[in-house]
């Protein structure tokens, strides 16, 4: 057991579990914006895409806290980048 206190290990728990569920929110957009929309990038950005996506993926299953973060940043960035007109705005997100 470690010496953080009871508050801090659930502060620590309740972090790593939002952003697991963000994560997993993340990949089913992102699927889903493939699934739909990937006629309109090229092939090169998908399979690219489809790499990031993946990776996510393993990070979420393995459970490591540090490579979902990464790996769920860098999802983020590409769809940012390559398929903005596929994302949810803001307003409708929440």
């Amino acid at each position: 057991m470690e010496n953080l206190p009871l508050v801090g290990r659930w502060l620590r728990w309740r972090t790593q579990a939002r952003t697991r569920k963000e994560a997993r929110e993340l990949l089913r957009e992102a699927r889903r914006a493939l699934r739909k929309h990937a006629h309109r990038i090229t092939d090169a950005t998908a399979r690219e895409v489809r790499a990031t996506l993946e990776a996510l993926d393993r990070a979420v299953e393995i459970g490591a806290p540090e490579a979902v973060k990464e790996q769920l940043n860098r999802l983020d960035e590409k769809l940012d980048r390559h398929l903005p007109f596929a994302r949810k705005g803001t307003v409708r997100e929440y």
